[in-house]
């Protein structure tokens, strides 16, 4: 019988769930664009969720498969990782007063980066240039990601305005 009360399956422990409710909601509210909520409430909802999970690795780590300590561990990274990412333009613009811009330019393991290629509307304006000319470093839109590790992703707006039309250094051949 001590085997039975021993092991634990990680979807049986029980966590308080308005904390990740909140969560999705502001995610949900940043998909549709919307600014609704600060970022002091969006890092108080990103720490209760990882209170959340601290308390439940505490509690039942022990009684946890290898497996799912892993998926609890990695869930907390990530929420560890997105409180990072929300605070930093908050420390940075209050420290250094540093546009967020230069922020932006680093992107961490919880961010995804897609470039889309936006066409050179001179070349083609011009009825000398030849097809095959292209320009060295071409264009591109920088549209950013946030992963908070619950199932869900939002989008970052902070990056979107910022990146607004960088030029990419060194584009692959894929993207030309």
């Amino acid at each position: 019988m001590a085997t039975q009360d021993k092991a634990m399956d990680l979807h049986s422990i029980e966590v308080d769930l308005v904390c990740f409710d909140k969560l999705r909601a502001i995610l949900r509210s940043r998909q549709q664009g919307s600014s609704q909520y600060s970022v002091r409430e969006v890092l108080e909802t990103l720490e209760a969720c990882k209170l959340e999970y601290e308390k439940a690795f505490i509690e039942y780590g022990d009684r946890l498969s290898k497996t799912d300590q892993q998926l609890l561990l990695a869930e907390l990274d990530s929420l560890k990782e997105s409180i990072r990412v929300e605070s930093e333009p908050e420390v940075a613009s209050a420290d250094s007063g540093a546009p967020a811009l230069e922020q932006e330019r680093t992107i961490s393991s919880s961010h995804e980066a897609s470039c889309i290629d936006v066409p050179d509307h001179d070349r083609n304006a011009d009825n000398e240039s030849k097809a095959d000319e292209r320009p060295e470093h071409p264009v591109v839109e920088t549209v950013g990601v946030v992963d908070v590790g619950v199932g869900e992703e939002g989008k970052d707006s902070n990056s979107l305005t910022a990146l607004d039309g960088i030029q990419a250094e060194g584009v692959g051949p894929a993207l030309r």
